[in-house]
């Protein structure tokens, strides 16, 4: 039976975090409470749902989880991302750092079953020196750290050695990793991606090498069209 790794939450983190100290007492309570199902989610650190689905979720009205998400998205403690493309008002809260250890263990666990996949069918005859010098010759290095789950998030299969030449410089941490991969969540969304079938998409190497994770994407929701819905 695989048992969740022991929560851990750290009060300095809570209590040192500026963007979060800004806000009242209310969105500081909804984000405890939020903090709390993400942790049961299916993807730890990551809720989806609509303005109603938060509103049950939480238990409170939909106005006071308005009221949060004009809070979180302005200082910014979570990752707020808004489907802009539809009229239901789906919106997902990422928690940075328990989201990245969440993707971190579902690497490794990747890792390991393809591990254990390959061990079944190792010759139990040890190769010789020589065999076993020239077959690790051809073996390529493991890409670093992170760039399957990149690969995989990017849309646009494209010039994949190129971008893993620039992901071996950029070397990401678990940080910079969920932000990367919050981004591309945000931006698939947006217009100019969708557009005429994604050709617009840049390439994942230049997006890479632009550091394009840190574009501002322009919603087309102000906050009081959002207190109007």
């Amino acid at each position: 039976m695989n048992k969740r790794p022991a929560f851990q939450f750290y009060p300095a983190d809570w209590r040192k975090d500026p963007q979060l100290q800004m806000c009242d007492m209310a969105t500081q309570g909804i984000w405890i409470n939020i903090l709390c199902c993400m942790w049961e989610a299916n993807e730890e650190g990551k809720l989806e749902g609509s303005w109603e689905d938060f509103a049950r979720l939480l238990g409170i009205s939909v106005i006071e989880f308005k009221k949060f998400f004009i809070q979180a998205k302005r200082h910014k403690f979570c990752d707020v991302l808004q489907n802009v493309t539809e009229c239901d008002g789906n919106v997902t809260l990422i928690n940075r750092r328990m989201y990245a250890a969440f993707l971190e263990r579902e690497r490794a666990k990747r890792g390991m079953r393809k591990h254990r996949a390959s061990s079944r069918y190792e010759n139990v005859t040890p190769p010789s020196s020589s065999s076993s010098s020239t077959s690790s010759s051809k073996n390529p290095p493991n890409p670093p750290r992170g760039f399957d789950t990149f690969w995989k998030s990017y849309p646009r299969k494209i010039g994949k050695q190129a971008a893993f030449k620039i992901w071996k410089k950029l070397n990401p941490t678990k940080e910079l990793l969920a932000k990367i991969l919050t981004a591309i969540e945000q931006q698939k969304k947006c217009e100019q991606w969708q557009k005429d079938g994604g050709q617009y998409i840049p390439h994942p190497k230049t997006w890479l090498n632009e550091g394009r994770w840190d574009d501002e994407m322009q919603s087309k929701k102000t906050i009081a069209e959002i207190m109007d819905e």
